[in-house]
């Protein structure tokens, strides 16, 4: 399990966001608690494209 250790603390990162600092937002920065949600999501699903693209592009 030692390959997916970034993706582990990605995902407790997200953990993190959305029980401690999403609970705290403001309801008038509504746009930025969604911005924020969508860049730690495509955080994750990067983390997982980059796990999968291993070795030369050209190759494949």
């Amino acid at each position: 399990m030692q390959e997916f250790l970034l993706l582990n603390k990605i995902k407790s990162l997200n953990i993190y966001v959305e029980r401690y600092i999403f609970s705290s937002f403001p309801k008038k920065d509504i746009g930025l608690k969604i911005k924020l949600e969508e860049n730690l999501y495509s955080l994750v699903e990067l983390t997982i494209k980059a796990n999968v693209n291993k070795g030369n592009i050209d190759k494949k």
